[in-house]
């Protein structure tokens, strides 16, 4: 790297320390859109991120359910 990119490179990494926050908060500014724009596309992208359906509380309901009446029925005499 050239000297002036390795000047700028060592000012942003230093703009906390210079006081120099508008730079610094383009900084952050510039790293959030850059996130923002990596998540999106993950979001559409990624089939990973749904959960997956799972019905076993659902069936397990209904056997009790089911049980519940077969003993209503057998206990009714």
């Amino acid at each position: 790297m050239d000297p002036l990119s390795e000047q700028i490179e060592q000012r942003k990494k230093n703009a906390l320390f210079n006081l120099d926050f508008e730079e610094y908060k383009k900084q952050i500014k510039k790293a959030y859109k850059e996130e923002k724009v990596d998540y999106e596309n993950i979001k559409y992208l990624d089939n990973y991120c749904k959960p997956e359906v799972d019905n076993t509380y659902l069936i397990i309901g209904i056997i009790m359910i089911v049980f519940a009446i077969v003993l209503m029925i057998i206990n009714r005499d």
